[in-house]
């Protein structure tokens, strides 16, 4: 499985919310670091065998696509059985 540790994000406007994340920095499993547009990641994501994250060890969260009637796709932590706004914590780049 490869899997990426989101570690800075970009977003689309001033408005700071999931839906107006645009771009992803990320390092993955093997030490490479890129950068994807929202619609790279969500295509990733959708990837068999891909999955993503926010931090390490306990507190690591994993990244999910959310799919909401008339919206579009984008990223969101998911804990607990609950979404969450890690994402938004992360330093811009």
């Amino acid at each position: 499985m490869t899997t990426r540790r989101i570690a800075n994000v970009r977003y689309s406007g001033t408005v700071r919310t999931h839906e107006t994340l645009s771009e992803f920095k990320w390092v993955d499993s093997l030490g490479t670091i890129g950068n994807n547009t929202k619609a790279g990641m969500v295509a990733w994501l959708d990837a068999a065998g891909t999955s993503a994250h926010v931090g390490t060890g306990p507190s690591r969260v994993e990244v999910a696509v959310v799919r909401t009637p008339g919206v579009t796709p984008h990223l969101r932590t998911h804990a607990d059985g609950k979404y969450n706004n890690n994402l938004l914590s992360l330093p811009l780049f």
